[in-house]
């Protein structure tokens, strides 16, 4: 759960539309060529006739051929044809976006012209002007044959539309199929023509009426529904037909990261589904049984529909409070009937008889149960949808620099977020955990980070005892502010085994940058280098088939440190010296591997050679000059060494040692205090915040995006932050609201999402401009014809 890495931003990025040989067709981004199952099986069935098949292309061209060949058949062009032409040249350039030629002047409007932003995909919001130009200047084009057909008396015109109608519709043939189909691998896939249930129509309009947000389980990205039509490989029907907020255990426009393993183990820790409820601020729970199991089933770390329920139902704080839709054994039937044996690619591979057993087991499990059950989430694990608290758990920093924690229950270790066994999570609320910026500052002995506080407090330092520090015992560090005046200083031994030992407290004042110094590390033996995410996994599937290759038994094989080699500034002519002190019996082998895909078999090692030293000390010196690869495992066989000594490294980056300050508050004594809002819709409220919760933190249960904007009386509160690491905060700081523009009692917050304020504009202009079209060839069309008669 956390910030996914290299999020796009909805603000700044283009969006690719589609190739500029795809626009004169009129194909957009969901051409074949670009769909999704390209990653999955190369291309669609009908790939290789919109790609492939010279007639077909032919007569895309033909018909775009025929509209502009006015521009050379017509002898005089009426306002009416001028302004046609203008249209589709116009539709067609904006449609392209960035794409040559002439995508500077697409890039120089989106970054410099007023509001042009909102234009970030431009084929939903402008290819409808290129249709409408086509269609007009089709007509022109064809005239001369129109009038020469009706010339013909002989000639039936029925005849003529209906050629013209089928000329067309060839063209855009998927439309009349009931299916699509993938090439090789996966077999049919039915139509994505979508025939909902009665009873999932029942469930939408009770939860429209709800307040609160849903969770629908279970989470199954490949699973389709069990329906007699349709609905392929999607995510939750009520995140897409609901009004109400809802949320499946995997969305991909929050913030929020839950993949179908993890959600098992969450089923398994009951604690942490409490938890987990509260952190999102669940109030209701839907579980859909309607969810195709069959592969899921027969999968001993996946959860079948009637272990879920009875999950559920035998949770205190869940309350089943309706149900819709009932199994019946011709239901079961059909569905036997209309689902074969099609999976996802990686699936597995079911036989008859696994597809026989769970026939079966619907039977036997779910005739006569319900189709959907909802539950409602007990107060007292919820959260207030708006409140302020004097602490919350804030991480500082831009989305893309918070670590991820993937998995649940056990976390990350070099994850800053933290649970707490009791809801609403009042541990965790009352910590503050900042996640530093890194200085490349050759000032520090060892390493420097620099942090910023929201409030004064005691703040407790606790560093993260995972990676570089897993065996630290002794650790010195100084605080400093901006001026290099030294705040605190602390030479402490960490006796604890826990993941995260605690280095004191220091008072510290708020809205304050501070610099933390580590000058010494003092370990208790070999520490391990930098470790990356999915090293784990590296060392497992890469590094041991190496040493086994060089005659070293696997299990003799204890891995000593992985260095970080891209960490080290390659620029710089100094050497690096690592020596290793053993006794005599001690064989050390240093491994360098290169990593140049994420596969095993795309990758190069190399073993170093190593030198002995007297007083039985083996070192190796490598130049920074040399091609360092990615990695460097350092591992002994047989005996242990008992030092290991890494001089001259020169950083280029720092390595990223996670530490958290955590603020000294008793959570006994937390107070959250709601407050009232209207909900404008979904993205945009007005919050009313009286004057005594100034200096708090303002916390709104909307998925965080840095696009999330906070105004009072048109002012910006620039002081946004992801609270919990999932929702949106704002610190309200007093000073902020002392001018007299705010000396009314209470203050009125404007919140709203920007992107969905300016998608809204963007389609209000576009419609408009679409209006404005087809008034102005109506006016044109009927304006009476002046005729100049010639002066005597």
């Amino acid at each position: 759960i956390g910030f996914r890495g290299n999020q796009h931003n909805p603000l700044v990025g283009l969006v690719p539309t589609t190739s500029l040989f795809d626009v004169f067709r009129l194909m957009g981004q969901w051409a074949f060529d670009y769909s999704y199952f390209t990653a999955i099986d190369n291309t669609l069935k009908y790939n290789s006739y919109y790609y492939l098949s010279s007639s077909l292309i032919l007569l895309q061209f033909l018909l775009f051929a025929l509209i502009f060949s006015t521009l050379f058949l017509l002898k005089s062009k009426p306002t009416f044809y001028k302004f046609a032409l203008a249209l589709s040249l116009v539709g067609i350039f904006l449609t392209k976006g960035n794409l040559e030629p002439f995508a500077f002047l697409y890039e120089w409007l989106y970054h410099n012209f007023p509001g042009f932003f909102i234009y970030r995909e431009p084929y939903t919001k402008f290819i409808i002007y290129a249709h409408l130009g086509y269609s007009l200047l089709l007509g022109y084009a064809l005239e001369p044959f129109y009038k020469y057909l009706k010339s013909m008396y002989s000639i039936n015109l029925f005849a003529y539309y209906i050629v013209l109608s089928l000329f067309i519709s060839v063209q855009v043939f998927p439309v009349f199929t009931s299916s699509m189909y993938l090439t090789k691998n996966t077999g049919p896939i039915r139509s994505s023509y979508i025939k909902v249930p009665d009873y999932w129509h029942e469930a939408l309009n009770y939860t429209n009426d709800l307040e609160g947000r849903i969770l629908n389980l279970p989470y199954m990205d490949s699973a389709q529904y069990l329906w007699e039509y349709g609905a392929v490989y999607i995510g939750s029907v009520m995140s897409y037909l609901g009004k109400a907020e809802s949320t499946s255990a995997h969305w991909y426009y929050t913030p929020l990261f839950l993949d179908d393993a993890n959600t098992y183990a969450l089923y398994k820790d009951t604690p942490y589904f409490k938890n987990f409820l509260s952190y999102l601020n669940i109030s209701y729970v839907v579980h859909e049984k309607d969810r195709d199991w069959r592969w899921k089933e027969f999968n001993k770390d996946r959860v079948g529909p009637k272990k879920l329920q009875t999950f559920l139902d035998s949770r205190d704080y869940l309350t089943k409070t309706t149900s819709f839709g009932t199994y019946t054994a011709e239901h079961l039937q059909k569905v036997d009937a209309q689902h074969p044996l099609t999976w996802p690619p990686g699936a597995k591979t079911l036989t008859n008889e696994d597809n026989q057993a769970y026939t079966t087991l619907l039977k036997n499990n779910l005739e006569g149960e319900s189709i959907l059950d909802l539950y409602e989430v007990d107060d007292s694990v919820k959260l207030p949808f708006v409140y302020t608290s004097n602490n919350v758990m804030h991480i500082a920093g831009e989305p893309n620099d918070i670590v991820v924690p993937l998995s649940f229950p056990d976390f990350d270790t070099s994850s800053v977020l933290l649970f707490s066994n009791s809801a609403p999570l009042k541990d965790t609320i009352a910590n503050s955990y900042l996640v530093p910026k890194i200085l490349n500052d050759r000032a520090c002995s060892m390493i420097c980070f620099e942090f910023k506080t929201l409030h004064a407090s005691d703040y407790e330092l606790f560093l993260n005892k995972s990676g570089v520090l897993k065996s630290v015992n002794q650790i010195n560090y100084r605080i400093l502010d901006t001026n290099s005046t030294e705040i605190y200083t602390n030479n402490i031994s960490i006796d604890s085994p826990d993941l995260w030992a605690s280095l004191g407290q220091a008072s510290l004042n708020p809205n304050t940058t501070y610099i933390l110094a580590i000058d010494s590390i003092q370990d208790s033996g070999p520490p391990l280098m930098v470790p990356k995410a999915g090293l784990a996994h590296l060392i497992d599937t890469l590094l041991l088939p190496f040493l086994e290759q060089q005659h070293f038994s696997a299990e003799q094989v204890h891995l000593l440190g992985i260095l970080d080699l891209n960490s080290i500034n390659s620029k710089l002519s100094d050497s690096v010296h690592i020596s290793f002190n053993g006794d005599d019996s001690s064989i050390v082998g240093i491994t360098r591997v290169k990593i140049l895909d994420d596969t095993p078999e795309g990758a190069a090692h190399l073993v170093i050679p190593l030198s002995k030293m007297p007083d039985n000390t083996i070192s190796m010196t490598l130049n920074s000059e040399e091609n360092l690869g990615n990695y460097l495992f350092i591992y002994e066989v047989g005996n242990s060494v008992s030092s290991l000594k890494i001089e001259n490294l020169n950083f280029n980056f720092k390595p990223q040692l996670k530490f958290a300050f955590k603020n000294s508050v008793d959570s006994t004594n937390l107070p959250i205090t709601p407050l009232e809002f209207t909900a404008l819709d979904y993205l945009h409220y007005k919050v009313t915040v009286p004057r005594d919760q100034l200096n708090k933190h303002l916390v709104i249960n909307q998925g965080y995006a840095p696009y999330w904007q906070a105004s009072v009386n048109g002012k910006v509160l620039e002081d946004h932050y992801p609270v919990n690491l999932y929702v949106n905060g704002w610190y309200l700081d007093e000073k902020a609201f002392e001018d007299a523009a705010f000396n009314d009692s209470n203050l009125d917050i404007d919140i709203i999402y920007l992107p969905n304020l300016y998608a809204t504009y963007g389609v209000y202009i576009t419609v408009l401009g679409y209006v404005f079209c087809i008034v102005y060839l109506i006016f044109v069309s009927f304006r009476p014809l002046t005729i100049k008669t010639p002066s005597n």
